[in-house]
């Protein structure tokens, strides 16, 4: 058998592989040190896992699987990168966000998440969905940077890092930059984003909860 997109699929399957160990690695700390945040950032990391498995499997089994195979994963694909995005989002809030502003920031993104997930629901796109990833990604971004002024913690600098490369990453798929014969856009962004996750992990780690207020 021939994969379609040999490449893509390889490093879509590398996520998946590297994404599931930590989302374990993450639940064991999470649970251990019971920390709410670092269990959400642990669902994060298991959605893509899930969905980089569901990708990569779309992209490689093209000309074989049934279209309502294909078509089921992709849907699965979009909507779990849509769970990551909400995940990792609340969990940074939990773990960063000053306790005043938590329940205004939670109902956001509860409000974010039922609109995107209405749209994927009528219309799966993977632009959809990766617009709604980048978006929580700014938003831990900003947590990030607001933490940096009252006072830095052990996640602060790792969770600035891998948010800035998983934005490098989203930049060059956008971007359709590619490395001919090897890497196209997608497999240099499935690159990129494996040094994303890792710099996210680092930080996600380090997060301890905020009691909201």
């Amino acid at each position: 058998m021939v994969l379609t997109e040999p490449i893509t699929t390889l490093t879509d399957y590398a996520i998946a592989v590297v994404a599931l160990i930590l989302a374990f690695s993450l639940g064991r700390i999470g649970w251990q040190k019971k920390q709410y945040s670092i269990g959400l950032w642990a669902i994060a990391f298991a959605s893509v896992a899930l969905a980089a498995l569901l990708g990569g499997t779309c992209h490689g089994f093209l000309s074989v699987l049934p279209k309502s195979w294909l078509v089921a994963f992709w849907q699965g694909m979009v909507c779990l990168l849509s769970l990551a995005s909400f995940a990792l989002l609340i969990g940074s809030i939990i773990g960063t966000a000053p306790a005043k502003q938590q329940r205004w920031l939670l109902l956001a993104v509860g409000v974010k998440t039922s609109l995107i997930w209405l749209i994927l629901l009528q219309t799966p796109l993977f632009e959809f969905a990766a617009l709604d990833y980048s978006t929580s990604l700014t938003f831990v971004l900003i947590l990030q940077l607001q933490a940096l002024l009252t006072g830095t913690t052990p996640a602060v600098p790792w969770l600035i890092a891998g948010t800035l490369v998983s934005g490098l990453a989203l930049c060059v798929l956008v971007s359709r930059l590619n490395l001919p014969p090897l890497f196209a856009a997608n497999d240099l962004y499935h690159l990129v984003q494996l040094v994303g996750l890792g710099l996210l992990y680092q930080g996600a780690k380090h997060l301890r909860d905020r009691p909201i207020r």
